[in-house]
């Protein structure tokens, strides 16, 4: 084989050689980009359900406050309804007490008219 064959030879080894190499680095870039893109898509996928469950949680404190909300305002209203109960009950007593010393002063009345 003359030496200008060889060369022709050579650099088609040469030429297949390099195409061989560039369609590895291609394949290597594509399934690089495919995991990256997979990555992306995980990751968008993860902010979107932790979006999603900060959502439902501020919607069920929400709803906890607004319960809290109106415990609070039975809470005080018990409370107030205690309040005028033992406001009656001493009224009450007092009324008792009032009602024992005029009965009281009228039996002496009675004992005395009856005595005269």
């Amino acid at each position: 084989m003359s030496w200008k064959k060889k060369a022709e030879a050579e650099a088609a080894q040469l030429a297949e050689a390099r195409k061989r190499r560039k369609e590895v680095e291609i394949e290597k870039l594509k399934k690089e980009n495919a995991e990256a893109e997979a990555a992306r898509d995980e990751a968008r996928s993860h902010r979107e359900r932790s979006e999603r469950r900060e959502v439902q949680t501020c919607a069920t404190l929400a709803l906890r406050n607004n319960e809290i909300e109106e415990l609070t305002s039975l809470l005080i209203d018990q409370e107030q309804v205690k309040a005028e109960l033992e406001s009656a009950k001493k009224d009450l007593q007092l009324a008792k007490i009032e009602t024992a010393e005029a009965t009281h002063r009228l039996t002496e009345t009675e004992e005395k008219l009856e005595s005269s």
